[in-house]
């Protein structure tokens, strides 16, 4: 089956996991998917979320935790991992990040 999702459209889709796992506790995939339809209007299968969750677990830069104990998985970030939280980036990176944001949101349906 060919490929429908543009490049653009699965950067904001994990853009927008990472933005909804926190650092501190867990949320489960459920949870997840849940909050990207509320939140975002993305509404991806159950199947595609958890390849999605799989790729961003997979990279130690992004530093995505699973808990894999009790179904469904839940997920936190590192707070030890190599690429940097909002809160710690510079003015300059908020804004771009923040632009970016706003510009693909007004793109992708």
């Amino acid at each position: 089956m060919p490929r429908t999702t543009s490049a653009v459209k699965e950067a904001f889709i994990y853009l927008a996991i990472l933005k909804l796992i926190p650092a501190k506790s867990a949320i489960s995939s459920i949870a997840i998917k849940d909050n990207l339809r509320t939140k975002f209007g993305i509404d991806i299968s159950y199947l595609t979320l958890s390849r999605y969750l799989s790729n961003l677990r997979e990279r130690d830069e992004f530093g995505v935790v699973c808990d894999t104990s009790s179904k469904p998985f839940s997920y936190r970030l590192n707070p030890n991992a190599e690429w940097l939280p909002q809160s710690q980036l510079s003015a300059q990176e908020c804004l771009l990040y923040r632009l970016v944001e706003e510009n693909l949101s007004h793109q992708i349906p």
